[in-house]
């Protein structure tokens, strides 16, 4: 998977019209870098994602952390301060 990443950063994509400017380009490369910049095992969980909203939301899903536990803690940390 990386390797293909690689090769769409390069535009080395098979498939592609030769004459890709400006958008496709920019959306190539934004695929590619989030592509790249995961490990391997959080690749697996976007790989089948096309769209880079679609790749972002995956990831935001999986990593960002959730309201109601962010409380919990920061109550946490706020009594064993005192």
């Amino acid at each position: 998977m990386k390797i293909k990443a690689i090769m769409r950063k390069y535009n080395c994509v098979e498939g592609r019209p030769t004459g890709i400017t400006g958008e496709w380009k920019e959306i190539d490369n934004a695929i590619a870098n989030l592509h790249l910049a995961q490990a391997d095992s959080i690749l697996s969980s976007v790989v089948e994602k096309k769209i880079v909203k679609k790749i972002w939301d995956a990831l935001t899903k999986l990593y960002e952390p959730k309201p109601l536990h962010n409380k919990i803690f920061l109550k946490r940390d706020f009594i064993l301060f005192e």
